[in-house]
């Protein structure tokens, strides 16, 4: 007996604590509704007044928080929506309002942070121009914390924030354009490890949007940067849709003159480091399109193909070193190929020769026959062997017929250049390997093709 009536008085009290809770929070709401509709008709508005308001909503939602009530929750976070829409607000808001935030995250009261930043959204819609770069420091985090804890539905809203942001705010001023890209290179290292190509092409599009008001500044530290981890990343999801994307992209950049000769010149060094892993695996989808794409960056370059020449036998030693040359053959391709064309542009246009292209033909050349003699010398074969057997692989690879022709006259130019540089007589050349027919360049094509040595 003694124990039910114990019982019943606890839920009594239980009860009692209860309804006077709600009605506490009732009356005490209206009270604040009062008070912001009383405010929001004023021309001046006190600060003291003004804080003494917002304290008290933060009261109420720190309540709703510790009782885990989340109607409670809700009606204070549009409460909220309705004081900052009035512009009812503290130049310290954003960070109060993202402090708020974080402890229902932590407290793992996810609709709760969903109402807050919902309440954020309109508090950006409001703010002054001169808060922009502390509420983007704040989404940042918020973005980080999010990401940390998989919380994918709270990090959608926390990049509509940030993507309102970047689109309302002016961002001439050095610290807000710098915490904007580093927001926008997050967003897009998430996307291509969620390989969400549609939030990779969202995150694309604001950069080419806000690049108009970067147009007075030095942003090539941040673009280089943001473009090199987007690169590393990209070909660590080995996406071949992604890739493409990102290609797109930088020819974007490119058109709109946002890449320097620098961040070229810095991507082509950066890239033998990153793209190691995707040479390597030679099922990777990308490993041909960096090659591709590495050679693309010196027709940006001012057509200076030394640099990304040297970068690309680099990668290729190492996939020659693990898988052999036949089964690495791939990987030469795009190489020879960039060399192929430029004889046979010299060879189409013997009147109008262009003195850098004959230098990247020349460069390619040598190049190669130094690569061919370091595998030659590792391998115990002979560079002749070597040229006439990529001769061979490059045929078989090839998919149309009618470049056979132009495959076997680079492939001649090549070993006949080798040949000149060693005094090897013309009736030597390709012997072993059944093909008599190369011949030894005359004097007036050597001179010029500016290959005299």
């Amino acid at each position: 007996m003694l124990w039910r009536m114990l019982v019943k008085k606890l839920l009594s009290i239980a009860l009692f604590q209860r309804c006077f809770s709600v009605r506490f929070f009732n009356l005490y709401y209206n009270i604040l509704c009062f008070e912001v509709s009383r405010l929001s008709s004023k021309k001046r508005i006190n600060e003291k007044v003004l804080d003494g308001l917002m304290r008290k909503e933060y009261f109420l939602i720190n309540l709703a928080i510790a009782t885990e009530n989340q109607v409670f929750a809700y009606k204070v976070s549009e409460l909220m929506k309705l004081s900052f829409g009035e512009k009812l607000m503290r130049n310290s808001e954003p960070k109060k309002l993202m402090a708020l935030i974080i402890k229902a995250v932590k407290l793992k009261q996810y609709d709760v942070a969903e109402y807050l930043l919902a309440a954020y959204k309109t508090l950006l819609m409001h703010i002054n121009e001169k808060n922009a770069n502390q509420c983007l420091r704040q989404l940042l985090i918020l973005l980080v914390i999010m990401q940390k804890r998989n919380l994918t539905y709270l990090m959608s809203k926390v990049m509509e924030c940030i993507f309102y942001s970047i689109s309302k705010f002016d961002l001439h001023e050095q610290r807000t354009r710098t915490i904007s890209i580093l927001a926008l290179k997050r967003i897009g290292i998430i996307a291509i490890r969620k390989r969400d190509d549609a939030l990779f092409i969202e995150c694309k599009k604001y950069f080419l949007d806000i690049e108009i008001t970067f147009e007075h500044y030095n942003i090539s530290e941040q673009i280089e940067e943001l473009l090199i981890d987007w690169f590393y990343y990209i070909l660590k999801t080995n996406n071949e849709c992604l890739f493409n994307l990102y290609q797109e992209f930088y020819e974007e950049l490119y058109g709109k003159g946002l890449i320097t000769s620098l961040i070229i010149s810095r991507m082509i060094q950066e890239i033998p480091n990153i793209a190691g892993m995707a040479i390597m695996n030679l099922s990777s989808k990308c490993g041909d399109r960096v090659l591709c794409f590495l050679l693309k960056l010196s027709e940006y370059d001012s057509c200076d193909m030394k640099p990304a020449v040297k970068s690309y036998l680099c990668l290729l030693k190492m996939a020659v070193e693990n898988y052999g040359l036949d089964k690495s053959f791939s990987l030469f391709i795009p190489l020879l190929e960039s060399g192929r064309k430029i004889y046979m542009h010299e060879q189409r246009f013997t009147h109008s020769s262009d003195i850098t292209r004959k230098k990247n033909l020349k460069l390619l050349l040598n190049e190669l026959i130094f690569f061919f003699e370091v595998e030659a010398r590792q391998s115990g074969s002979t560079v002749e062997n070597i040229i006439l057997n990529i001769r061979q692989y490059w045929i078989v690879f090839s998919k149309l017929k009618k470049s056979i022709p132009r495959i076997e006259a680079f492939c001649d130019l090549l070993l006949a250049h080798w040949g000149e540089k060693k005094n090897i007589k013309k009736n030597q050349l390709g012997i072993n390997h059944g093909i008599p027919n190369i011949s030894l360049m005359a004097s007036e094509d050597k001179e010029r093709l500016d290959l005299v040595l």
